[in-house]
């Protein structure tokens, strides 16, 4: 689970809300809540960060991959491999 404290939380906010990327509104009842929701530009700007997010966690699940293969490959390749030469 991902866990984000105030001191992250709102200085974020306020970026986002700076950039037009997020807009604000306060609750009913003159409740001091506020409520955030992505704007059209934040939408766009999500689905750009979404497509790099994706592309890295492909590059991880590839090298990974490559890892258990070449690990697979060692173990079935490694007791042919250990054979020793007695002089």
């Amino acid at each position: 689970m991902l866990e984000v404290r105030e001191s992250s939380l709102y200085p974020g906010l306020q970026r986002l809300l700076l950039k037009g990327r997020v807009k604000a509104e306060c609750g009913a009842n003159h409740r001091r809540a506020r409520y955030h929701a992505l704007t059209a530009t934040g939408r766009k700007r999500m689905a750009v960060e979404r497509e790099e997010f994706d592309r890295v966690i492909l590059a991880i699940h590839t090298v990974l991959d490559d890892l258990d293969h070449a690990r697979s490959y060692q173990t079935s390749v490694a007791p042919a491999a250990m054979v020793t030469h007695r002089g």
